[in-house]
């Protein structure tokens, strides 16, 4: 039966394989130890004898020596700061001509402005679609590739909820809060004098009313003697003596 050569084969061809032809896994071992196994659907594991899709990488991280990274993306050449010595992952979306190539890395002047950079690219739009850069300062960039403070965005901002908290701790939900009151302005000539007590006054009858009254407003007119009850500009008749009117001018 063939077999694979340690030092590797010469003389295969398309139909050469390394594998199994039962439903069975491939294990590779190193050191009597699993290091990967493809089961028979196909899927691929690291770290697990269960992988649940196409590439599974469980990192364990028990031990005297945890490793806290899973996977490793590296680029190992020094190129200078103005080269694109790529260090990405792409994930492509096939949807004809809306299909979608996101790259996520860093090491590229040309997508995300300087090789030190970190960002999120659709290369769909070229370098245009650098939509998120975070610099190594911490700065982080939306729309643009080299934000000069912590948050820089090209564009508008929208906040659906909560609005926006400033460093004193204060919230501003809308556009339209109310300022500082500014300083008192100066006091206004005095205005004419006005009279507060009503003005009533005794006639024979309603027509000498208007006589009576200054600019000859009346307010209303009683039968009777007058009485002034309050000082609101109404009086009121001391009797119903219908032989004399009670005039109510406007103060």
């Amino acid at each position: 039966m063939p077999s694979w050569d340690l030092a590797g084969n010469n003389g295969t061809s398309p139909a050469t394989f390394l594998g199994t032809t039962d439903n069975q896994p491939l294990v590779v071992k190193t050191n009597n130890q699993e290091a990967l196994r493809v089961i028979p659907g196909g899927n691929v594991g690291i770290g697990t004898q269960a992988p649940g899709v196409k590439l599974e990488i469980a990192n364990d991280n028990a031990g005297a020596n945890p490793q806290p990274v899973v996977l490793a993306i590296q680029q190992q050449t020094n190129t200078g700061a103005n080269t694109d010595s790529n260090a990405l992952m792409q994930f492509f979306h096939a949807n004809g001509a809306n299909s979608r190539q996101w790259k996520m890395g860093t090491g590229s002047n040309t997508l995300f402005g300087h090789p030190d950079n970190f960002g999120i690219n659709d290369s769909a739009n070229g370098p245009a679609g650098s939509y998120l850069v975070i610099t190594p300062q911490g700065n982080v960039g939306v729309g643009t590739k080299t934000p000069g403070v912590k948050l820089e965005v090209a564009g508008r901002i929208h906040s659906t909820v909560g609005g926006f908290v400033f460093p004193d701790g204060s919230v501003q939900g809308s556009a339209a809060a109310a300022g500082p009151q500014g300083p008192q302005g100066l006091q206004g000539p005095p205005g004419p004098a006005v009279h507060t007590t009503a003005v009533c006054a005794a006639a024979v009858n309603p027509l000498q009313c208007a006589q009576i009254c200054q600019h000859g407003v009346v307010a209303q007119y009683y039968g009777g003697a007058c009485e002034v009850t309050a000082d609101t500009g109404s009086c009121t008749a001391q009797n119903a003596n219908l032989t004399n009117v009670c005039c109510v001018c406007v103060p």
